[in-house]
């Protein structure tokens, strides 16, 4: 799954109705296994995602339960922080609801989607670091498209470009970041280092 198509996914079907804690957490375990947008909504429309979520969900063990929770939580915390979504209180549950920021991310997202393909989406959540990160990468001719796609990534993750493929920022590296480079089968062409208290570089892509 690219990135940005399960917020897609949450942001389209809260557009048309507000969905309770139970019910949104399916839409992210059912998006999760790659279920198309029409199959959620044609869920949501048949009232069966609570009763999919009770006989799903029950079935996990805890662990995994508790992966998934953390999960959806940063997730749902994500969006309401970005304004994209609100949350209300309902009873002993909460009622989240899409905001007007949010319907025009949909726009957004589908037209970066078109933009870039089959590229990760790249909306990675940029977080400042004390320490300087450098990143070099050679990528071949034959892959320019993943190169100017790395490029644009670096630009919104805040690096700055030392010369043409060394960039350097005081960037924590998202691990989203390193997930996409490896399915974009590029990782082994990209190099980036973090300078330690001692002045020493100290690899992070091995």
């Amino acid at each position: 799954m690219k990135r940005g198509d399960k917020t897609l996914k949450f942001l389209e079907i809260l557009k048309d109705a507000a969905l309770d804690t139970a019910d949104l957490l399916d839409v992210f375990i059912t998006s999760s296994y790659g279920a198309s947008l029409n199959e959620i909504e044609r869920k949501a429309e048949n009232g069966q995602f609570r009763k999919r979520f009770n006989i799903e969900y029950q079935k996990l063990s805890k662990n995994n339960k508790k992966k998934i929770n953390d999960r959806f939580h940063s997730m749902v915390n994500r969006l309401e922080k970005c304004g994209l979504l609100e949350k209300r209180k309902s009873n002993h549950s909460f009622t989240f609801k899409i905001t007007k920021k949010g319907i025009k991310k949909i726009s957004l997202i589908k037209n970066l989607q078109k933009k870039m393909g089959d590229f990760p989406i790249i909306d990675y959540k940029n977080k400042k670091s004390s320490r300087v990160t450098i990143i070099i990468f050679d990528i071949p001719e034959r892959d320019r498209h993943k190169r100017a796609w790395l490029r644009h990534a670096l630009v919104k993750m805040d690096f700055k470009i030392v010369q043409k493929s060394v960039w350097m920022g005081k960037v924590v590296v998202p691990r989203d970041f390193l997930s996409d480079l490896k399915d974009l089968k590029i990782i082994n062409f990209v190099e980036i280092f973090e300078i330690t208290k001692t002045g020493s570089l100290k690899l992070l892509t091995k």
